[in-house]
């Protein structure tokens, strides 16, 4: 259901829409629209998870539905599941390490993205991905735009943020492990250069699949990401595009342009944004 839905004149409130599972080019993907779902799914995974749990987030609230998640990943390290825990350090400064210190005592490794002050320090990972169980038959992925937030998980009507989680089942659970490794590998080492990070994103092989984990980065050049991206915008004939934040330099906008002239072009943006 769109934002405003004409039934009988009226006009219906908008709605999330519930859970739905499609099967695509060997995966299982379970789309949770509405902030509850998204919740209810992640706590469900880190309930379930055997052998291990990968977990990295931009922002980790100290507040109810932080204390409900970081609840959930003591408790699995308690159990005996190696659990790792990335967050950002700029995103979730306001939330102190002590806060985390329970999980680090039941046997879980938690460490912060670029937590050391230093010019680079406004370089953030807005990366959110959960990662179950990797290397066994019943590896299953996480991701989306959404954050360990109350406001994350709040329906409209509260205010709440229209953000998305994925829950993901098949070959490509394996690789977003691979990207995992590297990254947790650099984040946990006090010593880490920036121009590794760098190195990492700039040589990250996303494979030649239908389905391909693409990565942005610190990089000089273009990474995998951008240069997908700026690729499919000058070959294209069909654009759809939802993005939260939207400012793209002069030159993709006259390629999003010329897709719009051939054929079709739909961008949804947020109403309201904090980039201006």
């Amino acid at each position: 259901m769109g934002a405003e839905e004409q039934t009988g004149g009226a006009i219906a409130p908008y709605r999330d829409p519930p859970p739905f599972t499609i099967a695509a080019q060997g995966h299982e993907l379970t789309f949770q629209g509405a902030g509850q779902d998204r919740l209810a799914a992640l706590l469900e995974l880190l309930a379930s998870a055997r052998t291990g749990i990968d977990m990295c987030f931009y922002i980790f609230a100290e507040d109810g539905c932080g204390v409900a998640v970081r609840d959930a990943l003591v408790a699995a390290a308690r159990r005996g599941v190696a659990v790792r825990l990335m967050i950002d350090g700029f995103g979730s400064n306001a939330t102190g390490k002590a806060f985390f210190e329970p999980l680090v005592a039941a046997g879980g490794k938690f460490c912060c993205f670029s937590a050391r002050p230093s010019v680079r320090y406004l370089i953030r990972n807005h990366q959110k991905m959960v990662i179950i169980d990797a290397g066994t038959a019943e590896a299953r992925a996480m991701i989306g735009g959404f954050n360990v937030e109350k406001d994350y998980f709040a329906p409209p009507e509260s205010n709440g943020w229209n953000d998305l989680g994925v829950v993901l089942r098949g070959p490509a659970v394996t690789e977003l492990a691979r990207w995992y490794e590297g990254l947790h590998g650099w984040t946990a080492d006090p010593k880490a250069r920036w121009r590794a990070m760098r190195r990492l994103v700039r040589e990250w092989n996303p494979g030649t699949g239908p389905v391909q984990w693409l990565m942005g980065g610190p990089t000089r050049g273009l990474s995998p990401w951008a240069r997908a991206v700026s690729d499919d915008l000058r070959e294209g004939t069909k654009l759809d595009m939802v993005m939260a934040y939207f400012s793209p330099a002069l030159r993709l906008l006259g390629r999003i342009g010329r897709i719009a002239r051939l054929g079709e072009t739909r961008l949804l943006l947020a109403a309201k944004s904090d980039n201006g």
